[in-house]
Order: C-alpha cells, then structure tokens, then sequence
C-alpha cells in the first residue's frame, strides 16, 4: 500500500514537471543498457536534420554515457535517476521533444501530455525476445492494479517500434499492446556494426587482442541476468578439459557477483570468435548468429521448469530453438562432444531468416531517414 502510493507521488511529481506549450525540434534518447551503441547512435544523430540532440542516461549507465558525451561536445547529456537535475532539467526537456528514442520501459514516460506530433519511438535493447515481458509477463499477476495501470500507460506512450523481425513485431503487440501500423520492419540499429564490420572481421581482432587462444576451439558460457547477483551457475570449465584444443571462456552479466573471464577487446569480438556459445535465456543468440552463422549454440537450461513458471518464455522462440536444450552436466557435455565432432551440422541460417530478417547493415539509415520525414 505504502509502496503504490510513493510511485503515485512520484507519477504527480512527474506530471507537473512535464508541462510543455509545444514541441520543439528536437530529439532524446533515453538509454538505460550498457553497451547497446555500436556506433550507431553516433551515426543517427549525423544522419538527421534535427536541431538539438540530447543523450539521456540511467545511472547504471553512467561511465559509458560520460566518455560518450565527452567525445561529443554537440550532444547534451541528461540524467535518469531522482536528482534535482532529473526533475528540473531532463522531464521539461522531454516533455518539449518532438522525438523521443527509448530502449526500453520508462515509467516516467507516462506523464508526458499527449501532443499529436509527438513521436516515442522504442528500439528496444536486443535484437528479439527469449523472455516474456510486459502484457505477458508473469509477475502481473503478483502485482497491484496500480502497477499494472502505470504500465500500461507507459506502452501507450509509445508511436512506434523499429524491429527486424515480423516475429519481434508480433512480440510487441502482444505484450505492449502496439497496433500492426505501428511496427517498422527496417532492422535493429545495433546490429548495423555486427553485419557490416564484425561478420567479417570479428574473430581476427579478437585472436589479434588474445593470441593465447589462436588454434583453439572456443566455449563461451553467457547466461542470462539474474536478479540475485550472488547466484551461483552450474557451471564448471574444469568438465571441458577432456577435450583437446578446447577453451572456456565465461561472460556473466556486469551485474553478477561471479567473475568473467578477462579477455582483451569487445564482447562482439568475442561473439565472432566463439565456436560454441552456451545461454540460456539470454537475448545473445541472436547477435551470435550474425557474426557466427556457422557457429552452435547449446541453451543449458537447468531451472527451464521453474524459469518459465516465474517469468515465462516466448513460444515463438521455443518453438523453433537454434539449438539442443539440456538440463544438466551429462548432457551438456553430451552435446558439446556432439558439436566437436560434427561442427556444422546445423547451420544457424534459419534462425537468421526469422529473426535477422531485415538486419541488412542499413537499419540506422532507415530509422534517421523516417525521423527526417516526420
């Protein structure tokens, strides 16, 4: 009770700073993951005829957003967190945007006045959707009717969504509510620097950065965020040492309280470089599979019963998984001998088709040419 009636408080604070006479050219960007700019945002604010550019940023973004800003001088920086800075500067100078770019939920964003010319544009923060979220989510149920209200409110904020899948779109409508005319099949902006660069290239700078790993076959443990940042993973790389020529290499979430692998150059380096990725739920599938077509991926899905219970998992995923699912050591180790000796057995094109389908290289074009046509 106390609880809902601190976010109503907030939500009114949030109204009476959102008071704008009108719109003015001008866009903002309300980033809250990290690393999800590949150089692409750089290139949509060159892109579009927009006279002042702003780069909002939650606090867990911070350092990433401050060497941004630094390196861009013409771009004004916003914070997204409770200062005074936040409800004096960043809510009045969104509420006076005509564009606003988000990569995901922003409850503030439903005390925006409605104006008709306003366009809040979601790009999301992957390239599609493993985990329900949303109208689908299964927590709603746990949730109060003040909870559920605000967000619903929030999606109806959102004009339109950029995605590079009619399954991503179908995603969207299902759990935002978007309508058919709202969705943009014009690819995901972030996988520009994957198609265009890293497909390519990728696995030599990484091998160029860590020569310790050259003529080596290697493993990638990523599994998903957890809310428990002390959560320990089965996972142990001494299994795979029966294996020749073989390297683990592990990446959790930068919020996990277990150590990854430290490693020289990008994550997307890496990507390129990984003959077998093992996830879970994550979203990393689908960046693998466009700088690693050939690649395999194993889904070490151990707690799947519970998992899917608790936050639920999208059918049109699970359906048609690039990869074999296992729920505990033996198997994984089963199928990780599998791969070694078959290492193309399954070719991850079919999961581009779906899911990459318009992730051609031009997806940031696309979306600066529309911003310009509005």
């Amino acid at each position: 009770m106390l609880n809902d009636m601190l976010k109503a408080v907030y939500m009114r604070v949030c109204q009476q700073k959102c008071r704008a006479d009108k719109l003015n050219n001008q866009l903002i960007y309300l980033a809250s993951f990290p690393q999800n700019n590949n150089g692409w945002i750089e290139q949509l604010f060159e892109q579009v005829d927009i006279a002042n550019i702003y780069y909002a940023y939650t606090d867990s973004l911070k350092e990433e957003a401050l060497l941004f800003l630094k390196s861009h001088p013409d771009i004004h920086g916003l914070p997204l967190n409770y200062s005074y800075d936040f409800f004096n500067h960043t809510l009045p100078t969104l509420a006076a945007s005509q564009f606003i770019i988000a990569d995901n939920y922003f409850p503030f964003l439903a005390a925006l006045p409605h104006m008709e010319k306003r366009k809040v544009v979601q790009i999301w923060h992957a390239d599609g959707a493993i985990k329900k979220f949303g109208l689908q989510d299964p927590k709603n149920s746990e949730r109060s009717a003040c909870d559920n209200q605000r967000f619903k409110d929030v999606y109806k904020t959102f004009t339109d969504y950029f995605v590079a899948s009619e399954l991503m779109g179908d995603i969207f409508q299902q759990s935002y509510g978007a309508e058919p005319n709202q969705i943009h099949l014009s690819g995901f902006p972030r996988s520009d620097y994957l198609v265009n660069e890293l497909s390519t290239v990728g696995k030599t700078l990484f091998l160029a950065k860590n020569p310790q790993y050259k003529g080596k076959k290697i493993l990638l443990y990523a599994p998903t965020y957890r809310e428990n940042k002390e959560e320990k993973y089965p996972f142990e790389a001494q299994w795979f040492e029966r294996f020749d020529d073989v390297v683990v290499i592990e990446r959790y979430h930068p919020h996990s309280s277990v150590p990854s692998t430290p490693i020289e150059g990008s994550y997307e380096e890496l990507l390129a470089a990984t003959d077998i990725l093992i996830t879970d739920y994550s979203s990393i599938p689908f960046d693998y599979s466009l700088v690693s077509c050939d690649g395999s991926i194993i889904f070490y899905q151990y707690d799947q019963c519970e998992y899917k219970k608790r936050y639920g998992l999208q059918p049109s995923f699970m359906e048609n998984i690039p990869g074999p699912v296992v729920k505990n050591s033996r198997e994984l180790l089963k199928q990780v001998e599998s791969i070694l000796q078959q290492p193309h057995a399954k070719s991850l094109e079919d999961f581009n088709d779906e899911w990459n389908t318009y992730n051609d290289g031009q997806a940031t074009r696309r979306l600066a040419l529309w911003l310009n046509k509005q």
